[in-house]
């Protein structure tokens, strides 16, 4: 069976966000650790020469800098505090859209949605309308190329409201 390009563009978009959001760090390393500082000026540079499209740097956590990329990664959000996340999805065609689910996993409900066009270099920002109770959470994200007829599934992150404990 023969997989279409828009079969592949997703499938590596998922195993790329998997990839990305799904290791056990819960915080970037200080600045002057052993990675870059987090900036709009490294993140903008592509980490890979890949022509297909693909979600690179992605990060979630709690705090950001000036251009909305995350600073303070973390799955565990600070009670009071609204998660954030910025990624980039290279090479997306001209007009390509993000949506994104805020959903509550203990009462099976969405507490919010966004819609972005892919910015500038790719980069896509989100950040929570306001702070979300103590609890578990699950944030789902689609997005859709232009002409597209519907949103194609970009994965999911899980996270916490509350303590690290």
């Amino acid at each position: 069976m023969t997989k279409s390009p828009k079969f592949l563009a997703v499938l590596t978009l998922a195993a790329m966000l998997v990839a990305c959001g799904g290791g056990k760090r819960n915080e970037a390393p200080a600045r002057g650790g052993g990675r870059a500082a987090v900036s709009k000026a490294t993140d903008d540079v592509p980490s890979s020469s890949r022509k297909d499209m693909y979600v690179d740097r992605y990060r979630f956590g709690d705090a950001t800098d000036a251009d909305g990329i995350v600073v303070k990664e973390t799955s565990v959000i600070p009670s009071g505090s609204t998660a954030v996340m910025s990624f980039y999805v290279r090479n997306a065609p001209a007009g390509t859209q993000v949506r994104i689910v805020w959903n509550d996993i203990t009462k099976n409900a969405a507490i919010g949605e966004e819609v972005k066009p892919v910015g500038d270099k790719g980069l896509v920002t989100f950040k929570q309308a306001s702070p979300s109770p103590e609890g578990s959470y699950r944030v789902n994200m689609y997005f859709k190329q232009p002409g597209g007829k519907g949103w194609d599934n970009l994965g999911t992150h899980d996270f916490r409201v509350g303590s690290k404990t």
